[in-house]
């Protein structure tokens, strides 16, 4: 349908004259001359068949006319630019990032509306798998997180964090006469996976290794943790996966042991491609920056937890 518009410089003109209430202001912004604006809008004036200005001899005064028009074109205008400015289909730029279950539901997921908010044009697509031997599998990425030691031959890889795990419970779990009276047996432990850490912690604390073996086994660190928020034992936490529960309180840390993790965290790309790409490029710093917002507050954490 064809629209029936006023010139599209009668209204340019006439916003910018009316926005600064000067035609010398209006031509210094628009590059022309007064007496160019003055005509434009004289045009636009006769296409409305209304009165926009009270011509002074040394001032411009506004109509109630020309500033309901005034505020119309305005409002046409950051309209216009504003959709021009949107990010379009092609535009948008999608990054593939491949994560465990964990790591992605715990620590990225919470992150990401930072880095949407940062990044509007690049869109994110998350391949969150529970087994990572996938990535030697000819699985499809961007960027991996992956946990390990440094040793991917078909990828180029940077390191991200490094890892410390310690005892997690609830708030109540142990009475503060338990704890001092080292009755640790009694709680009911919760295993990530395996045993191993348990039996570390176990050892350490001077229990019988026996112990160890006992208790609930989860597949996933998220289970873990809401298993022993929940009251129901204690487990193993990190310092990636935990902090959520730090923060709010849902889980403490009973005993002043801690141990670091053989293993690390790395940021992984395509070997052939690497992080050259922009928007590739853009989340590994992201990410790194926030991977070192996320060490300091810990280092804060156990500063705090020593007085």
């Amino acid at each position: 349908m064809r629209r029936k518009l006023p010139p599209l410089t009668a209204m340019r003109s006439f916003e910018a004259a009316a926005r600064y209430e000067s035609l010398t202001k209006a031509a210094e912004e628009l590059g022309v001359t007064q007496s160019a604006v003055s005509k434009q809008v004289s045009i636009l004036e006769d296409y409305l068949g209304k009165k926009l200005f009270m011509r002074k001899q040394r001032s411009l005064e506004i109509t109630d006319d020309g500033r309901f028009y005034s505020q119309a074109i305005s409002d046409c205008f950051d309209s216009l630019a504003n959709k021009l400015l949107e990010p379009t289909d092609n535009t948008r730029q999608r990054i593939t990032i491949l994560a465990d279950a964990d790591f992605t539901q715990l620590w990225l997921f919470p992150r990401l509306p930072a880095f949407e908010k940062r990044y509007p044009n690049i869109e994110i697509s998350i391949n969150s798998v529970s087994d990572l031997s996938v990535i030697n599998k000819g699985n499809t990425f961007d960027l991996a997180v992956a946990w390990g030691r440094g040793s991917w031959d078909r990828f180029s890889f940077e390191p991200l964090f490094t890892n410390v795990v310690f005892p997690v419970c609830a708030p109540g779990y142990f009475s503060q006469e338990k704890l001092e009276a080292g009755r640790f047996h009694e709680a009911i432990l919760i295993h990530n996976r395996s045993r191993h850490w348990w039996t570390m912690f176990v050892n350490l604390l001077g229990e019988n290794t026996m112990y160890a073996k006992k208790g609930q086994i989860f597949n996933q660190t998220s289970l873990c943790l809401a298993a022993a928020a929940r009251g129901d034992g204690m487990t193993t936490g990190a310092e990636v996966t935990a902090r959520q529960f730090l923060e709010d309180g849902s889980l403490i840390i009973p005993f002043a042991v801690r141990l670091p993790s053989p293993d690390s965290y790395y940021i992984l790309a395509p070997r052939n491609e690497g992080f050259a790409a922009e928007p590739v490029r853009l989340l590994r710093d992201w990410l790194i920056e926030e991977a070192n917002n996320h060490r300091n507050w810990f280092a804060q954490y156990w500063n705090d937890s020593a007085k």
